[in-house]
């Protein structure tokens, strides 16, 4: 399929996936991985989603640059979604969540970590997919203000605002 797709692309547009593919591989492995918690179902997942990406070269290559990374995630994201929801079909449910400490230790401040997860069970889907972005896939206020179709400001704005929420449900005023 692979072969298919790209001989109809020209070297330009080859070029332009391979950079693409260069660019956020890692980044996109990376949020897969914390889907999936399986290496190659990660690199399924990112296959998958770099294939799809190919298959729809016609839309991508029309996007703004600023707009490529978050359309990348969601496609991710859904390839991932996609394997787990297979995979529930055809393996018995087990537990596979890994096992923590009582407590997490984040920036020198020691929380319970019960605490921790009734803060964040306060905020809304949005609000922690936001933080999720931002602190566990390390995507900057910039990329975040393209994903929501906000402003920069706004999306510092917003996570300081869901900052705030988290510390005042925690009491701890050094929380992130």
């Amino acid at each position: 399929m692979f072969l298919l797709i790209t001989a109809s692309l020209s070297t330009e547009d080859v070029a332009f996936i391979d950079e693409l593919f260069k660019l956020h591989h890692l980044k996109l492995y990376r949020i897969s991985f914390g889907i999936l918690r399986s290496h190659s179902d990660a690199e399924d997942a990112v296959a998958q989603s770099f294939l799809k990406l190919l298959a729809h070269f016609e839309h991508i290559s029309v996007l703004p640059k600023n707009k490529l990374l978050p359309y990348c995630i969601v496609i991710v994201k859904n390839e991932s979604a996609n394997i787990l929801r297979n995979r529930k079909k055809s393996i018995p449910a087990e537990d596979t969540s890994p096992v923590f400490s009582d407590t997490v230790d984040f920036d020198n401040t020691v929380l319970d970590r019960t605490l921790l997860q009734k803060a964040l069970s306060t905020l809304s889907d949005s609000e922690r997919y936001f933080i999720t972005l931002h602190y566990l896939h390390d995507m900057s206020y910039k990329q975040l203000a393209a994903l929501f179709d906000i402003t920069e400001e706004a999306a510092k704005k917003r996570g300081q605002r869901i900052l705030a929420r988290l510390r005042h449900h925690c009491g701890k005023e050094s929380l992130l």
